[in-house]
């Protein structure tokens, strides 16, 4: 190949023509990097929308591992059942440990 190019060079060829030339005689693959139309523009868009989509993922997992879990949140005094609450209070206070109020 690089005799080839020297041969074009010689001959007064342009880059332009010498990497034509190569197309024509090997295909596409024989570029480094494929033209930016028709199929080849996938090679250009998928890694930008791979990266895009990658970060959102991770955007969205991070999100979800710091929101505290239903699980985790404690229940407020208010959905507690009166009843239940008033046995809790009276244990504590035979136990002597108060309710801190």
């Amino acid at each position: 190949m690089e005799a080839l190019v020297l041969k074009d060079i010689d001959a007064g060829k342009d880059e332009q023509a010498i990497l034509q030339d190569f197309v024509d005689r090997y295909g596409v693959p024989v570029l480094a990097a494929p033209p930016a139309k028709g199929f080849d523009l996938t090679a250009w868009i998928l890694p930008g929308v791979g990266l895009i989509v990658g970060l959102v993922v991770v955007i969205v997992i991070v999100r979800r591992m710091r929101r505290p879990s239903a699980e985790t949140a404690e229940t407020p005094a208010s959905s507690i059942d009166p009843k239940v609450l008033a046995a809790v209070e009276e244990e504590m206070k035979t136990a002597g440990l108060g309710t801190g109020k």
